[in-house]
């Protein structure tokens, strides 16, 4: 059969697909079509757990990963899990679909519980079944057994991101900067972990409505610098992360650096940064004036 890749498969594609004769399936890695069965799920709205869409796409994919892969309770554990906070259930227009929230939640968790434990005794090494269960574990307000859940997805894959995002999520404003500095200092660059902590900036610089005055700190350039310097030393023919660093650079008032980025981004941005080559030219042409009247100043 062609190569499939999750990325094309999904929605109503995925649902197609699903329903492919076995031949066509043929061949596929238990992986995909675990992401294949979760986007299709996902694709189709807040609220249709309600009329039936989970059993729908759970039964087609029973058929297709069988009993003995872990995948099958693995996707049932967090597609449970991610539907126990939503509250569309509790608020859907047709009467006969609406339920009651808190109990409901219960239930939903109550399955994830018992879904995601039974893959992870059938597949304890799967780090993706540690990271469910640590959200769970998170979900019920377990906070022990959820940083024994992130540590023991950290152990089976050290560069998680995924995981680490959702820890840090857990914390507090300050406490998350002090995780991210730590995830700095460990400067895992291959698995791009230290980029959580430029994450965790943009959060906090939403959160403090000054958005603009957040960036001039120094402390936050410093962490910034620090997070895009690191990371370009070893892979310098990242234009993405290059484009990003010369965006925040302008923001953090460091025009001079961003004006050296640019000139090395030169005509060959990643445009999906900024938008447009328009807005690109915008930001390296304020860039080198501003790079200009500070030169100009201490001259």
């Amino acid at each position: 059969m062609a190569k499939v890749h999750v990325g094309r498969v999904r929605g109503e594609a995925g649902r197609a697909f699903l329903n492919a004769d076995a031949d066509e399936r043929a061949g596929v890695p238990d992986r995909l079509l675990y992401e294949i069965a979760r986007n299709a799920y996902w694709a189709h709205g807040e609220h249709e757990i309600q009329m039936g869409r989970f059993m729908e796409i759970y039964r087609k994919y029973e058929k297709l990963a069988g009993d003995g892969s872990h995948y099958l309770p693995l996707f049932k554990g967090s597609s449970y899990l991610q539907r126990a906070n939503d509250r569309t259930m509790y608020t859907v227009r047709r009467q006969e679909h609406r339920v009651d929230f808190e109990a409901e939640r219960r239930r939903h968790l109550e399955v994830a519980e018992q879904s995601l434990m039974q893959a992870n005794q059938m597949a304890p090494d799967d780090a993706s079944v540690a990271l469910e269960l640590m959200k769970l574990k998170f979900e019920q307000g377990n906070d022990e057994e959820g940083e024994h859940w992130f540590r023991r997805a950290m152990a089976l894959n050290p560069d998680f991101l995924e995981a680490c995002q959702v820890r840090c999520a857990q914390f507090p404003g300050e406490k998350r900067i002090e995780f991210g500095r730590e995830l700095l200092r460990q400067q895992n660059y291959r698995g791009q972990l230290p980029f959580v902590l430029v994450d965790v900036h943009a959060q906090l610089a939403e959160w403090s409505g000054e958005k603009e005055t957040y960036f001039e700190q120094p402390g936050v350039w410093e962490d910034i610098r620090a997070v895009y310097t690191g990371y370009l030393d070893l892979f310098p023919k990242d234009v993405l992360v290059r484009s990003k660093y010369a965006r925040y650079a302008n923001r953090c008032r460091q025009h001079a650096e961003a004006d050296r980025q640019f000139k090395i981004l030169g005509e060959n941005p990643a445009l999906r940064v900024f938008g447009s080559m328009t807005s690109y030219n915008y930001h390296r042409k304020k860039a080198a004036r501003n790079a200009g009247a500070i030169g100009a100043a201490i001259e």
